[in-house]
C-alpha cells in the first residue's frame, strides 16, 4: 500500500511555496504558479520550461516511471509536469521502493504500481481538463452547421479547397461459393 504521510506532504509545500514567494507567478509565461514548477531563488520568478527556453533546450524532461533504481523505462513530460507532478508524487513512496537498494522485486513491483497509478491519473487529469475545449467546439459547430453538424462541414470544408471529399472507400461484396469436399 502507498505511503502517504499528510504532515510530510504539507511540509514540502509550505516550505516549497516559501523558498519561491507567496502566491509566485512565472514573469515569462505569466502561467506558472506551482512552487515545484518554480525556479526557486529567482527574482523575478521563473517556471523550469521558461528558463530551458532562454538557454536554447527542449521544455522537456524524462520522467523515470517507476523509479531510476528500479527500471530504465522513461517517459518524456513538460519539464514543468516532472518537477511539480511526478517528483513530488515520488516523494510519498517508500524510500526503500524507490531507492530498491539490493534489487528486490517485490520493491521493483511497488514501484510499478506506483509509477503506473502516478502516470494514469496524470493522463486522466490531462484528458478531462481538455473536455471543455470539445464541448466548446461541439457548440460552435452544432450553432453553425445544426446538431447533424458534420455533413455541413465535410461540405464547407469542400467548398472552400474546391477539391472534392474524400469518400469512404467501397466494399466490394463477392459471393463465396463453398465446393463440397471430395467424397461428400
Amino acid at each position: 500500500m502507498r505511503e502517504h504521510e499528510p504532515i510530510g506532504a504539507w511540509l514540502r509545500s509550505s516550505r516549497s511555496q516559501r523558498r519561491v514567494g507567496p502566491g509566485a507567478i512565472c514573469a515569462s509565461c505569466g502561467k506558472e504558479s506551482r512552487p515545484y514548477a518554480l525556479i526557486f531563488g529567482r527574482d523575478p520568478p521563473c517556471c523550469y520550461r521558461c528558463d530551458r527556453i532562454a538557454q536554447g533546450h527542449l521544455p522537456y524532461e524524462d520522467n523515470h516511471v517507476f523509479g531510476k533504481r528500479n527500471s530504465d523505462l522513461m517517459i518524456r513530460y513538460p519539464i514543468n509536469d516532472h518537477r511539480a507532478v511526478f517528483n513530488v508524487k515520488q516523494l510519498d513512496w517508500t524510500p526503500e521502493t524507490l531507492e530498491n537498494v539490493n534489487g528486490d522485486p517485490l520493491l521493483e513491483a511497488m514501484a510499478r504500481f506506483h509509477g503506473l497509478d502516478d502516470n494514469v491519473v496524470h493522463m486522466l487529469a490531462d484528458c478531462i481538463a481538455f473536455v471543455p475545449k470539445i464541448k466548446h467546439v461541439q457548440e460552435l459547430l452544432v450553432a453553425i452547421y445544426g446538431p447533424d453538424w458534420l455533413p455541413g462541414l465535410e461540405a464547407a470544408a469542400k467548398h472552400a479547397s474546391g477539391k472534392p471529399v474524400a469518400k469512404e472507400p467501397r466494399v466490394r461484396r463477392t459471393s463465396r461459393v463453398v465446393l463440397p469436399a471430395k467424397g461428400d
